[in-house]
């Protein structure tokens, strides 16, 4: 049939199936990379140490603001419990602690989320936040920690330099530093950090930095390591080759994690199809 066309029509056509391949392609790749944990799940009821998946989307939640796409339109009346901006929780049970990969617009049900699944003896505040930039999605959740909210006690929340100095130089996050809702702590790249049996590493990664840095994280358990990167610009920007990292994943790992479902696969016709990207996966042992 293309042969019957006009070149320039046949460039069109060509150029729109490149440009929807390269979408896949980064939505699947980016979601791949959100999470990279050594499976198989595990096969007891209560593992020692556990991460939990407790958001995937881009920063702007769903439903997006302004978006009139179909994607969106039914939301707006029906907003879905398990859209959450992206977010990574640890249980460490072998210490009674509770650990959260970013502060974002969801937090208050994040927080509670993480800890009905830790048990009523977990506090109701994560004993460790580590930010990863400064934009919306990643830490505005702290403003739940101040006093127009739950005014917290002294939380630990961990980010780069540039990072800690944005929030206590800028209100209403230096508010939170002053009244103590929060400690800042600061995080140096590929320096590790020790919190009970966990080791949480920063990683540097190219991203926009207006305001502070951008890392991930390297998240290792007493036996198996996740790899969390929610946000990056490009990966040849990277000083680090990816594809050595995910080679010490099992094949196995990497298919689980490129799969997506039906509900997924229609999103990628829309626009906006980012902020709808949701993972099959609830919780991975990391012992």
């Amino acid at each position: 049939m293309k042969e019957g066309l006009p070149g320039r029509v046949r460039q069109v056509i060509n150029g729109a199936v490149r440009q929807r391949l390269r979408l896949l392609f980064t939505v699947v790749l980016s979601a791949a990379l959100l999470i990279a944990a050594i499976i198989p799940p595990p096969q007891a009821s209560d593992p020692s140490v556990t991460l939990v998946i407790l958001g995937t989307l881009q920063d702007g939640g769903s439903p997006h603001a302004g978006c009139r796409r179909e994607c969106c339109r039914t939301l707006f009346a029906a907003p879905p419990p398990d859209r959450k901006v992206v977010c990574l929780g640890v249980i460490d049970r072998l210490n009674q602690r509770t650990v959260m990969f970013e502060a974002t617009p969801d937090m208050p049900v994040q927080m509670k989320m993480l800890k009905s699944m830790a048990g009523d003896s977990a506090r109701e505040t994560p004993d460790a936040i580590f930010l990863t930039h400064a934009h919306i999605g990643h830490y505005t959740g702290l403003m739940h920690l101040g006093k127009e909210a739950m005014d917290a006690k002294a939380v630990p929340v961990h980010a780069m330099p540039k990072m800690k100095s944005y929030l206590e130089s800028n209100g209403p996050w230096s508010q939170l530093v002053t009244r103590n809702n929060i400690v800042l702590r600061e995080l140096r790249d590929d320096e590790p950090v020790r919190l009970g049996a966990l080791e949480v590493t920063p990683l540097r990664v190219p991203h926009r930095d207006e305001y502070s840095e951008a890392v991930g994280y390297r998240i290792r358990g007493p036996k198996k390591t996740a790899l969390f990167i929610p946000d990056i610009d490009k990966w040849k920007k990277w000083d680090k080759d990816i594809r050595d990292s995910l080679m010490s994943f099992p094949q196995q790992t990497l298919q689980r994690l490129f799969s997506f479902n039906s509900t997924t696969r229609n999103q990628l016709s829309c626009r906006t199809a980012r902020h709808h990207w949701r993972y099959d996966f609830s919780a991975m042992a990391l012992h």
